[in-house]
């Protein structure tokens, strides 16, 4: 058995005025890259769902397309799962998104291990 990590992506379809989408990065096991594909594929299917939010909005997640795949040779500490490049023009905000989010984090785990 071998395995992959495939790229799943979702359109996220509710009252929002702006699109949204989520990716996810799944763990396949199978035998061959093309069962693996079918495999990831056949994922994104059964986990679309409509349903109604707390407000009583209907909310769809369709799933989209497998947008990346990829072998796994090994799996051991250190090893990079998933990288993305991306450009955006409020890059300086998006920067300090994550400085902001990774100091949370820290702090949420530092918090749970002092106690």
């Amino acid at each position: 058995m071998k395995r992959y990590l495939a790229k799943l992506v979702f359109r996220i379809v509710n009252q929002s005025t702006q699109y949204q989408f989520e990716e996810q990065i799944r763990l396949i096991e199978a035998e061959s890259e093309p069962e693996a594909l079918n495999l990831a594929i056949a994922i994104g299917r059964e986990v679309e769902e409509d349903f109604r939010d707390i407000h009583q909005n209907a909310v769809s997640w369709k799933f989209l397309s497998v947008t990346g795949f990829y072998p796994i040779t090994e799996i051991k500490h250190g090893t990079e799962l998933y990288s993305r490049i991306f450009e955006s023009k409020e890059g300086e905000l998006l920067e300090l998104d994550y400085l902001n989010y990774g100091k949370h984090l820290q702090s949420q785990y530092l918090n749970l291990t002092t106690h």
